[in-house]
């Protein structure tokens, strides 16, 4: 059989020994919820983060969206406005021709005006002989 463990006449070192061991069990256990502390921090954190991505990606859809809306907007008023000079050009045409006929017609009406003078002198010249 084996000898009884003799234990140290000295009670000091045991003492020593349980509050360093009670020291180190308090440091670790403090570590421990550090760390805890700082993954739940982390935890929120990127939680946070997640949410601050999805309200982004929102956004983004949002603004993709009213481009879309803008540009078929464009479209249309640009095919509007293309409608707008068409009728525009047509009608400066249209003046222009209106403008031409109307200085015919003033000159046709001025020589008929001197045509009528003409043969009313010519019968005053043979009412007169």
């Amino acid at each position: 059989m084996s000898a009884p463990t003799e234990l140290p006449a000295d009670p000091k070192p045991i003492k020593k020994l349980e509050k360093d061991i009670s020291k180190d069990g308090k440091a670790e256990e403090k570590t421990m919820q550090s760390t805890f502390k700082d993954m739940y921090k982390q935890e929120k954190s990127a939680a946070k983060a997640s949410k601050a991505v999805e309200k982004a990606e929102k956004a983004v859809k949002k603004l993709e969206k009213h481009e879309t809306e803008t540009v078929s907007s464009l479209r249309a008023a640009t095919h509007k406005h293309d409608i707008a000079v068409t009728n525009l050009h047509s009608g400066q045409a249209d003046l222009y021709a209106k403008q031409q006929q109307a200085d015919k017609l003033k000159q046709d009406l001025a020589n008929a005006r001197q045509r009528a003078d003409q043969v009313s002198k010519d019968k005053q010249v043979h009412d007169v002989a």
